[in-house]
């Protein structure tokens, strides 16, 4: 299976028994029981539904799938007619592993394309991230990396502007302090004048 790798870990394995129960099922479906039909001989007759039946059902009680080993399986038929009980076995085994064959790569696709549709959905939020990062870069110089030494260049720079904005700002409230005390001064002397 070639998509065990890729879903490691998404998934869980079906134990032998659920193998030998959708085995079981496969082979008594519909489908492969109205080829072993046909291929059996049965419809040669031209039998009606209700007789159809009655032989799947004969089929299916003279038929034994058991499991044997890790992934294999046994399937045991039982006829009256030597060649027919051995053409019927080749034949269900035959129908069960085509059958197999086609939902293993009906699975696959399946897995592919949502595989497939993921990577596309995750190429594309990761365009679109790029291309945000990219905008952010363009929009702040700050924002664009850097090496070790530009950053200590930057951080020195951006420590002495906040040291010369310290001072200035140390400077203001001096000024403003002594504007304070000039105009309280000037209207002491002024209601003094006054």
């Amino acid at each position: 299976n070639i998509i065990q790798p890729l879903m490691q870990g998404a998934a869980v394995a079906t134990d032998v028994r659920e193998l030998t129960r959708n085995a079981r099922e496969l082979i008594y479906g519909r489908k492969i029981m109205d080829r072993i039909l046909e291929q059996g001989g049965w419809l040669d007759t031209h039998p009606r539904a209700l007789q159809q039946e009655s032989l799947v059902s004969g089929i299916k009680n003279r038929t034994t799938i058991s499991n044997i080993g890790k992934d294999l399986i046994k399937i045991e038929y039982r006829d009256t007619d030597p060649e027919r009980a051995l053409l019927v076995t080749q034949k269900i085994a035959e129908f069960f592993i085509q059958e197999g064959i086609v939902i293993r790569a009906a699975e696959t696709r399946a897995a592919y394309d949502f595989i497939d549709k993921q990577a596309r959905e995750y190429e594309t939020k990761l365009a679109h991230s790029g291309e945000e990062i990219r905008q952010l870069r363009g929009s702040n110089l700050d924002a664009r990396p850097v090496t070790e030494v530009e950053l200590s260049a930057r951080l020195a720079l951006l420590n002495a502007r906040v040291e010369s904005t310290t001072m200035e700002l140390r400077e203001a409230e001096i000024k403003r302090a002594s504007l304070e005390r000039q105009v309280s001064g000037e209207a002491e002397a002024t209601a003094g004048i006054t």
